[in-house]
């Protein structure tokens, strides 16, 4: 069975995307596999400091759950918050102050990790 868990938030442009793969990496903590939750694209702005807060009040509306509260359990039990280093750059995130915790990695440190025996998930 596979140690290692990337779940890859990429594409989907939906909060109910955000809200699966929050829950699935709180699980994959909890069962204790190394868990990375990586994000690029349009969800690279997830890694700026602050960003769960401003979502939270939608997603207790809309999912009645706390956004802050899975990502702060995610951390707690060592998940990984990894994002794309070029989306950084394009984004200038790297000028702001990032989520505690929160690593920029480029495309060899992902490939590496991808590459041993991790399950992937994408999103």
């Amino acid at each position: 069975m596979a140690e290692n868990i990337c779940l890859m938030l990429t594409e989907a442009t939906t909060t109910n995307a955000l809200v699966r793969v929050l829950k699935m990496a709180v699980a994959a903590v909890d069962l204790n596999k190394r868990t990375v939750l990586y994000v690029d694209g349009r969800w690279a702005e997830l890694a700026r400091a602050g960003e769960f807060e401003q979502r939270e009040r939608e997603m207790k509306m809309l999912y009645k759950l706390s956004a802050v509260e899975l990502f702060r359990h995610f951390q707690n039990a060592g998940g990984q918050l990894w994002i794309s280093s070029f989306h950084v750059q394009q984004m200038d995130l790297g000028k702001r102050p990032l989520v505690a915790g929160a690593t920029v990695v480029d495309e060899k440190t992902l490939l590496t990790f991808l590459t041993q025996g991790t399950v992937v998930l994408n999103f």
